[in-house]
């Protein structure tokens, strides 16, 4: 899957989406419509629940070992709860557009 992937511009967009969250969490409308077009543009990668429970524990490790002793359990929880709300939306909108069923099960990350 990450074949032909640059990891640099990857790094990128991976920021790009985190700074996303951090500015619409507290605006659920302009926060769903951000996860329809993120789940849009990812419909051609056919990803599966498990990818997207893979990307949801690499981000709360990733907010883990970057925040530290920040990173509360209050603060754990309301990540959680802001990723699962993104990765639904965008699993729903990239199976519509590719034609797969979603009936994967909720991740752990979730």
């Amino acid at each position: 899957m990450f074949r032909d992937t640059d990891f640099h511009r990857q790094r990128t967009k991976f920021i790009a989406m985190v700074d996303l969250l951090v500015r619409f969490a507290d605006q659920p409308d302009d926060l769903i419509r951000e996860a329809q077009q993120l789940g849009r543009r990812h419909a051609t990668l056919n990803l599966s629940s498990r990818n997207y429970e893979v990307a949801g524990e690499a981000l709360l490790w990733t907010l883990d070992r970057s925040l530290g002793l920040d990173f509360t359990p209050a603060t754990r929880a309301a990540w959680t709860e802001l990723y699962a709300l993104v990765a639904s939306v965008m699993r729903r909108v990239s199976g519509r557009i590719s034609g797969a069923t979603v009936t994967d099960a909720p991740s752990s990350a979730e």
